[in-house]
């Protein structure tokens, strides 16, 4: 359970990091690659700690 809390707190801040460089930077190419990381991001946040063993393994093998 303290993984799961540990992975949306740094998830949640990894997006306020990169809400902070896309509000003070607004071109279009950043913010494409800001969506990008913080999407790829949740998906493996997704994968280890919910599709997983529950343990915070490596999850399922695609």
């Amino acid at each position: 359970m303290t993984d799961r809390i540990i992975g949306i707190a740094a998830l949640a801040i990894l997006i306020g990091f990169v809400g902070i460089i896309v509000g003070f930077v607004p071109d279009l190419d950043l913010i494409v690659v800001m969506v990008v990381v913080v999407a790829m991001a949740g998906y493996d946040f997704y994968l280890t700690l919910f599709k997983g063993d529950g343990k915070g393994g490596d999850g399922p093998l695609l």
